[in-house]
């Protein structure tokens, strides 16, 4: 298991953005271990936040010597019209030499995003010595702009090539390289596109855009159905109906190789969550029994906590006892949620309390004590939690309600707000924003109730996903611009920048079957996929259309039944029931 040969500490865990979003914040990492090593720094935006408004002064890779501190200081920058909220980030360290075995995580440190000022410049009188002296520059400009003016690169054409040897290629020319995927019916990894064109003419540092055929890294060694998948920016989870998780690193040269396998549970692991500090797994399964005539009968999913940080996390799990049906772990790394099913065994309807809990993962022994939260009458449908980790969103199935929990408050369990759907409009799906919650009902109906309102269970804006369709699954882009829907055959994509979102939804073709639906955190790539499909669609949000043109994603032997995004966007993981999980690269930010 990892060594953590670095001390980081940051100065705030906690801090606050001028007029024009930007601060700044200084960490001390030090060189803990026996003998002097290399580092890299690693800027890890968390929930919400974006890659892009980090950067960090001075070089990324340093020397420590054994004991030496490092001062290195981060700069926040956050662009107009981010969404109001609570962000954060962390920096780690990683060791150059052996990046899988040798690395820290340093301490999480959030900004508050608030309305952000437009400074307005003030007027000023045009200084008139400029003139003349613009005009002496022009006179003599002209005989030396064409020394000044960088030559321009003509861009080598690397369709064809296989991705990982194109960059040295751009490297040489000055040019910079991104990547997206893009599906052509050719070999995985090949080049099947670019933008610029070949031979256009380009200054130095232009992006290369290479659109790549998508491979995948396969996780093998379960013995049954990946059930359930989850994807932090440092790990990759599987559960299966073997009765195992397994625990992938994602930053090993090799994530595919060497799982943790995480035993203990007597049924099929069904769902799994990482907290975003990387501190906690969650794993739940299909082994809670009770006795129905003297017979032992698997009831439901108890929960196990699994420690990330320990030498071993595959020892000594916490057990949570708990039936569950649905797992969410907050932002901010305190609180996890889960629902409780209820059961039907024969004739008998065995409700195991139909209630939700909240673990405080902050607490010296997390599996004392949950809060309970009580009324939602029905088996628990769905759970989510906003990204500012202040709403717990749960959905309560056949009782055409979902409630939502202020998280912040000092009793969260007192005071739900009850969304009611009306009648006939079972809750089967939820999903949430700081601005919106979204729920997808039975009778086809998707609703949006607006966080900001006074009254948010007031007024919803409804969405028709089409007559006879069971809205099962729902999603919400973290821009809040898209809203998706899936059921069985049939996924709607609604613009909620649109005048009257309700009108006009977007309908995305090529799958048969029940739909997952995922939208990445950058907002780019909406994912879907089919219980009866081997594979996985990659539709671009950003597109004029985004229906047109998937990223299909082959490569599985049976259906593809789970999937999850990485918080930074880089990592699709798929599991099917071929035994086997996949991780895709969705494309690479521009290299420098």
């Amino acid at each position: 298991m990892p060594t953590r040969i670095f001390a980081i500490t940051a100065a705030r865990e906690t801090v606050t953005l001028d007029n024009e979003g930007r601060a700044e914040v200084s960490f001390t990492v030090s060189n803990t271990g026996p003998k002097p090593i290399a580092g890299r720094a690693k800027l890890v935006p968390l929930g919400s936040a974006k890659a892009a408004w980090l950067s960090l002064d001075g070089e990324q890779e340093r020397n420590f010597a054994k004991g030496e501190a490092h001062q290195l200081t981060v700069h926040i920058a956050v662009p107009p019209g981010t969404p109001v909220g609570k962000y954060s980030f962390r920096l780690n360290i990683i060791s150059v030499e052996n990046p899988d075995d040798e690395f820290t995580e340093g301490p999480s440190v959030s900004f508050e995003v608030k309305e952000l000022a437009v400074a307005q410049a003030p007027a000023r009188k045009f200084p008139w010595w400029i003139a003349v002296i613009a005009g002496v520059l022009v006179v003599g400009g002209g005989l030396i702009t064409w020394l000044l003016i960088p030559q321009k690169i003509a861009v080598p054409d690397v369709i064809g090539i296989p991705v990982e040897r194109v960059g040295k290629m751009l490297q040489g020319g000055r040019l910079r390289l991104r990547t997206e995927p893009k599906s052509a019916g050719e070999k995985p990894g090949i080049i099947v596109d670019q933008n610029p064109k070949h031979d256009e003419r380009v200054a130095p540092g232009t992006i290369i855009t290479a659109f790549v055929e998508p491979e995948a890294k396969i996780l093998r060694g379960h013995g049954g159905k990946v059930e359930a998948v989850a994807i932090s920016d440092r790990w990759v989870v599987t559960g299966s109906d073997d009765h195992t998780a397994r625990l992938w690193n994602l930053n090993a040269k090799d994530p595919a190789a060497n799982s943790v396998v995480l035993r203990g549970h007597e049924g099929p692991v069904t769902a799994v969550a990482i907290s975003p500090d990387n501190h906690w797994l969650v794993t739940a399964g299909g082994d809670f029994t009770v006795l129905e005539e003297e017979r032992p009968v698997t009831l439901g999913n108890t929960a196990r906590l699994w420690d990330l940080s320990a030498n071993d996390p595959a020892a000594n799990p916490v057990e949570l006892r708990q039936p569950v049906r649905g797992l969410a772990i907050s932002p901010d790394n305190r609180w996890l949620a889960a629902g409780s099913p209820a059961i039907r065994t024969g004739d008998l309807k065995t409700n195991i309390d139909g209630t939700a809990r909240l673990w405080d993962l902050s607490a010296k022994d997390p599996a004392a004590s949950p809060v309970v939260l009580r009324g939602q009458g029905e088996p628990v449908s769905g759970v989510a939690i906003s990204p500012d980790s202040h709403w717990l969103v749960i959905g309560g199935g056949s009782d055409n309600t979902a409630r939502l929990w202020d998280l912040s408050a000092k009793d969260p369990a007192a005071s739900p707000v009850v969304l009611n759907a009306g009648p006939k409009a079972p809750i089967w799906a939820v999903a949430i924003t700081n601005r919106w919650v979204v729920t997808g009902s039975g009778n086809g109906t998707v609703r949006l109730w607006d966080l900001s309102a006074k009254d948010p269970a007031a007024n919803p804006v409804v969405l028709n996903a089409g007559p006879k369709v069971l809205v099962t699954a729902v999603a919400i882009s973290p821009d809040n611009h898209w809203v998706t829907a899936g059921s069985n055959s049939v996924v709607r994509l609604w613009d909620l920048s649109a005048k009257d979102p309700a009108t006009n939804p977007v309908g995305l073709p090529g799958h048969v079957g029940w739909v997952t639906v995922a939208i990445s955190p950058d907002s780019h790539w909406l994912v879907t996929n089919y219980d009866t499909d081997n594979t996985a669609r990659l539709w671009d949000l950003n597109a004029k259309d985004p229906a047109a043109n998937p990223v299909v994603l082959r490569g599985h032997e049976g259906p593809v039944s789970r999937l999850a995004i990485s918080p930074d966007s880089r990592w699709l993981v798929t599991g099917s029931s071929d035994h086997t999980a996949r991780l895709w690269d969705l494309g690479k930010p521009a290299s420098f």
